[in-house]
């Protein structure tokens, strides 16, 4: 038996019954069969209880320990080392599990951006493609305007020698 089992049967008086039960020289297997009786065997499940409750009664002790010492160092470690953030005792799949779903909607945001930014550019150069031909058209503009102006200076030329011709006389 384990050393605490056989400390809370001394506790509770349940092991000097025991022993009594026995008697020196006496072969425990024919003393067992014959003193087996209903009585005993109740007797028998009421040490198992007193001895379960004990057990329970110490794994809530222990709980409740390990807990308080959790909460502890989890207060000590947010005190100390408020840089270092660390999940205790945290499931590493449920993580993941909760996280990919995030993960597969940013790349598919990716995608979509780089789509978008390939269809911008496609666009801008477009744009700088109607910008070059509308400075073009501007240019043979000005240039047929430069023209028309060196034509009517002509005219204006023919018209001030047509004046002085006349003021000649």
């Amino acid at each position: 038996m384990d050393d605490s089992v056989i400390k809370v049967l001394r506790r509770n008086g349940s092991w000097e019954k025991t022993n009594k039960h026995q008697g020196p020289g006496v072969d425990s297997k024919k003393d067992f069969s014959k003193l087996k009786t209903h009585d005993e065997g109740f007797h028998l499940d009421e040490k198992f209880e007193i001895l379960a409750k004990e057990i329970k009664k110490r794994m809530n002790q222990r709980g409740t320990n390990i807990s308080q010492h959790i909460k502890s160092q989890n207060n000590n470690s947010i005190e100390n080392n408020k840089d270092i953030s660390e999940p205790i005792f945290q499931d590493i799949e449920k993580l993941k599990s909760q996280i990919l779903p995030y993960l597969k909607n940013i790349e598919q945001l990716i995608i979509r951006k780089r789509n978008h930014l390939n269809n911008i550019s496609e666009i801008d150069k477009e744009l700088d493609g109607i910008y070059e031909n509308i400075s073009h058209i501007k240019n043979n503009y000005l240039d047929t305007i430069n023209k028309l102006k060196n034509n009517m200076n002509f005219f204006d030329d023919s018209l001030d020698i047509i004046k002085s011709a006349k003021e000649e006389k």
